[in-house]
């Protein structure tokens, strides 16, 4: 998340894809960024290959400044080069989700580490993390913060990671527990995370091990079972899941797929379709590389609009967000449209009503909500005052006595008597 709300829009994206080959762990992959309403973009991405066998992809989301979310971005995959050594069929099952889920946890434990000895830059911000771990039979994803992991399975949103609030009951423990505090949903009132890299200001309790402090570095980690029902895995940053809910996402992104007439069109870059009649008298080589970087440029498209979306629906951070293609018959529609740089309207450059595109969100802003919070304790404020003054003044009327009148007599003999006005009219 940048610094701050700028007074314009920046939808100005960074995007990359990748289709890859039929022994790669993945069918392709892509990510696209943008700034948005923020001052300053915060967010970066890993999309690495460790290994024939083995690939990583992640999202750090930083917060008070960049620093440790591309700290943390250059870190990882350096760190995981280990995995490079795996020869596969050769390791069991067993082994095989055990090494990737222990040195995944393992890494960013490490790094949260290392990142305190990086001096005060490292205290003053922090970042969040959700890491994906791709291997021949399981998919592994470790979470830190409020970025989310999530798969389509069958055409439906699995859940890979669990949003880490203050507010959720066994954070809230933890919180209480280490001598923290939660005000307004924030950490000590500060921090809207419960679990991330840096932010040591949040983790220095003497005493505590790094899982016990009031902001936890321990990651939690989900593996399953590859399926051949696996469609794509999303990865993004609160950006996106501000705005949008898992199966939302997943819906829309699932819209601007189809699945193509020949098995494996999309990683081996054959056509899909019938040939071109513009070109006849162009190879076959030649027309499957057409379709091979049709197919790339489409999986860069789908992310892009998937930006928009979030931006049109009231996005107001930094956006990130990153797609790993799983299966190998899912190709992108041919009808979409790379959305321009300008600021998104109402309406997408692909129609997806027959898709049943989910609804624009209700979801109000940090700002907006911080906004009526100070206006609704203002009137409370303004109405106890108004109270408190009229019985002050009810008060001073009744306890106040009238000031007496002195009523003179004169008698005959011309002396003069006073007496006060009650007595006077006895």
């Amino acid at each position: 998340m940048g610094r701050g709300l700028g007074a314009t829009l920046d939808a100005v994206k960074t995007t990359d894809s990748v289709l890859t080959d039929e022994r790669d762990v993945v069918c392709g992959w892509a990510h696209s960024g943008l700034r948005g309403w923020r001052t300053t973009m915060e967010d970066s991405v890993v999309a690495h290959r460790l290994s024939p066998h083995a690939r990583v992809f992640a999202v750090f989301d930083g917060h008070g400044g960049s620093f440790c979310s591309a700290w943390a971005a250059e870190q990882l995959p350096r760190r995981l080069k280990t995995l490079a050594k795996l020869q596969y069929p050769a390791p069991t099952k067993a082994k095989e989700v055990h090494f990737a889920a222990t040195s995944l946890g393992d890494t960013l434990r490490q790094m949260d580490d290392d990142l305190r000895r990086e001096g005060r830059k490292a205290w003053s911000c922090g970042s969040t993390a959700v890491a994906l771990l791709v291997t021949p039979r399981y998919l592994t994803v470790a979470n830190l913060g409020d970025s989310r992991a999530v798969l389509c399975r069958k055409g439906n949103a699995l859940p890979m990671s669990k949003d880490h609030k203050p507010r959720s009951s066994n954070e809230r423990c933890r919180i209480l527990q280490a001598g923290g505090c939660i005000i307004d949903g924030r950490v000590n009132g500060d921090l809207a995370l419960s679990r991330a890299l840096g932010d040591f200001r949040h983790k220095s309790v003497p005493g505590l091990a790094p899982s016990e402090q009031p902001v936890s570095s321990d990651p939690e980690m989900r593996c399953v079972m590859r399926l051949r029902e696996d469609r794509f895995l999303l990865l993004a940053c609160d950006g996106v899941w501000d705005v949008m809910s898992s199966s939302d996402a997943v819906e829309f992104v699932g819209a601007c797929f189809v699945q193509s007439t020949r098995r494996g069109a999309a990683v081996k870059g054959e056509a899909a379709d019938e040939p071109s009649r513009d070109a006849p008298h162009e190879t076959e080589a030649a027309k499957a590389a057409v379709e091979r970087e049709a197919l790339r440029a489409g999986l860069g498209t789908v992310c892009e609009l998937l930006l928009d979306e979030c931006l049109r629906r009231g996005s107001t951070d930094n956006i990130s967000v990153v797609l790993v293609l799983l299966d190998p018959n899912l190709v992108p529609r041919r009808d979409l449209k790379r959305p321009s740089a300008k600021a998104p309207k109402a309406s997408l450059s692909i129609d997806i009503s027959q898709h049943g595109a989910p609804a624009a969100s209700e979801a109000v802003t940090t700002r907006a909500r911080g906004l009526r919070r100070v206006l609704f304790s203002t009137c409370l404020l303004f109405i106890a005052f108004a109270a408190l003054s009229g019985q002050q003044f009810f008060r001073s009327e009744v306890l106040t006595p009238a000031p007496r009148r002195q009523v003179g007599l004169k008698f005959a003999d011309g002396s003069l008597s006073h007496s006060h006005g009650e007595e006077a009219g006895r």
